[in-house]
């Protein structure tokens, strides 16, 4: 997804505070989430999709990173690895030289100028503290029922006993261009998403984008709280085409400042802090 527009601004906000330990990241989608947990120096994270393809590439990116030494060490190995169908949503001719452009970005994950960045990364995923799990966030019945077998129950007990246990509270959000695919009739890259949700928490028929919106937040309030930053890319940028759409990032600032009386130490970490699979 192209959402450079304002990405830059929010990282670097994300990044002007001190580190602090307790911090978890949930996020959907792209390698955003990794830029944002290194800005951040998130203590662990949960990245989720729904989309099986999205989350075979994570898996792989999971399973290879353990073993490189450097970013570019990654990136060859991520080319020969990707699934090759169906194509990936890049914007370059090839994996490698979508990735390698990613070193010239200042707040990358990848950046050439800020190595510390791809050895934290790597340094959570051989922890084993960000996790990779199927959820899906607007599904209605969660949104009716909750139930014990649900993914965002799930998580939430999951959280609660983090929280209790480790001092873990959910620090920053990422959705992504979720919210503008919802809300949009003609779906992301020409697929309909209205099918992820037919009917409204009442049962009636889910006509509006802002009943499905609603059944989204609704399942996120188990799992965030006043301090999460929320990042999203939920409007189209200005200057761009309808043919080569650009999404605006921003971040919404709740009450940060409480974020720093959940914990007070920075103790250092390298236990698996996180549960077993989350699925929805």
């Amino acid at each position: 997804m192209r959402e450079d527009p304002g990405a830059a601004a929010v990282l670097q906000r994300l990044a002007a505070e001190e580190p602090m330990y307790g911090r978890l990241h949930l996020g959907w989608g792209s390698f955003r989430n990794l830029d944002i947990i290194a800005a951040r120096q998130s203590t662990c994270a949960f990245i989720f999709d729904i989309n099986r393809h999205q989350l075979r590439i994570w898996q792989v990116v999971a399973d290879v990173i353990q073993d490189c030494l450097i970013a570019e060490e990654l990136v060859k190995r991520l080319a020969a690895s990707l699934p090759d169908q169906p194509r990936l949503r890049r914007f370059k001719d090839s994996v490698e030289e979508w990735l390698l452009s990613d070193f010239e970005r200042p707040e990358s994950w990848l950046s050439t100028n800020h190595r510390s960045r791809f050895e934290y990364i790597r340094d959570l995923f051989r922890a084993g503290n960000i996790g990779i799990a199927s959820l899906d966030i607007c599904d209605p019945e969660l949104y009716q029922a909750q139930s014990e077998r649900s993914g965002v129950s799930r998580l939430a007990s999951a959280l609660e006993q983090l929280g209790n246990a480790e001092k873990i509270f959910t620090d920053t959000l990422y959705l992504s261009n979720i919210p503008y695919m919802l809300c949009n009739n003609s779906g992301f890259f020409g697929k309909s998403e209205w099918c992820w949700v037919s009917v409204a928490h009442d049962g009636s028929e889910c006509n509006e984008s802002n009943a499905v919106i609603r059944i989204m937040w609704n399942n996120l309030q188990s799992v965030i709280s006043p301090v999460t930053l929320t990042i999203q890319a939920n409007q189209l940028a200005s200057g761009f085409s309808e043919e080569d759409p650009h999404w605006l990032t921003t971040v919404s600032t709740f009450q940060v400042a409480k974020a720093r009386k959940l914990t007070e130490n920075k103790k250092e970490t390298t236990k698996n802090l996180l549960p077993g699979p989350i699925t929805a």
